[in-house]
């Protein structure tokens, strides 16, 4: 990765935003396309494994019929493993957390990988972050407490820490992913993300004699739907990375709980309170503050102060 800071264009920064959109929206279908195949005879690990499954397939299939380069440098070989082993051990360690830990607290443990990762590009040259940015990335972060409604009653100590190990896991695996990225691209760079993921959970299926197959054309529908998803997601977010960097883009990843918790609600009937709500709308505010074009918020500074200005005549 080149240790020049990025400097993207107003429309690149526009079309990230919206390829994160679309992002957060497929990782919002994911872990409910997941509980539709869990009510319809299956289990997580098949769950995982299908999905890789169908991303080694579609993206295979897309590099096959355009031309696409499959291989990568041999350099990026163990970066490409490490990648998928941080993914694999990611929801591993956050689906033990949730033993110990109310979900909603260990999703926002989680989710401080945004942050982590964007003081990572900070430190290393890349990306260098301002005042500002670190002020609206931590109110998004507390917007996302209050939206997620966190339940501080029965905190656990071992479900602390295994969702900060989750969070550290997810911190390698974006980094992983945009050094592959920047060299290869985003198709080439997720398709050996599902290959290393499709054979860590066979050799799991095949160790623990768990696979368990969806028993119903739904449970099929929705197993095969939430591979779909999982390639949509990391393709977004790849693409974002690309066009303004991996710090900014794991910024606006912030959009991705929240598009979960309203795709929650809007399937399975649950009401948002008033302080999630409003939750919601701060998250919204740090990331349109972050992510404004350049110059807008010294713009509007300038034009407000005219305004108020005591000598001006109206």
């Amino acid at each position: 990765m080149s240790s020049a800071p990025l400097q993207p264009s107003t429309r690149d920064s526009i079309v990230a935003a919206l390829l994160m959109l679309l992002c957060a929206s497929a990782v919002a279908i994911m872990p409910n396309s997941a509980k539709l195949t869990y009510q319809e005879g299956s289990n997580s690990e098949t769950v995982l494994f299908l999905r890789s499954l169908t991303g080694v397939i579609l993206l295979g299939m897309y590099l096959a019929a355009t031309g696409g380069v499959f291989r990568i440098p041999a350099s990026l070989f163990w970066t490409a493993a490490l990648a998928s082993l941080s993914a694999a051990l990611m929801t591993w360690t956050w689906y033990e957390a949730i033993n110990y830990l109310d979900i909603s607290l260990s999703v926002l443990i989680i989710f401080a990988h945004p942050l982590i990762v964007a003081f990572y590009y900070h430190f290393t040259g890349v990306s260098l972050l301002t005042n500002f940015r670190v002020f609206w990335g931590a109110a998004a972060f507390v917007g996302l407490a209050f939206a997620l409604s966190v339940d501080l009653a029965n905190v656990s100590l071992t479900g602390v820490a295994l969702s900060g190990v989750s969070a550290l896991f997810a911190t390698t695996l974006l980094i992983s992913m945009v050094r592959i990225n920047d060299q290869v691209g985003g198709i080439t760079t997720n398709f050996h993300l599902a290959l290393w993921s499709l054979v860590l959970f066979s050799v799991l299926l095949a160790a623990t004699g768990s696979l368990q197959l969806p028993t119903t054309g739904l449970g099929w529908a929705t197993g095969i739907g939430n591979g779909f998803a999982y390639v949509t997601a990391y393709v977004s977010f790849l693409g974002a990375a690309r066009l303004v960097g991996g710090s900014r883009a794991s910024m606006l990843s912030f959009l991705e709980p929240i598009a979960t918790i309203l795709l929650a609600a809007a399937l399975f009937g649950e009401r948002l309170s008033p302080a999630q709500w409003g939750g919601v709308a701060l998250v919204a505010m740090g990331l349109v503050a972050m992510e404004a074009p350049k110059g807008t918020w010294a713009q509007l500074r300038a034009h407000l102060k005219k305004k108020l200005s005591p000598g001006r005549v109206s």
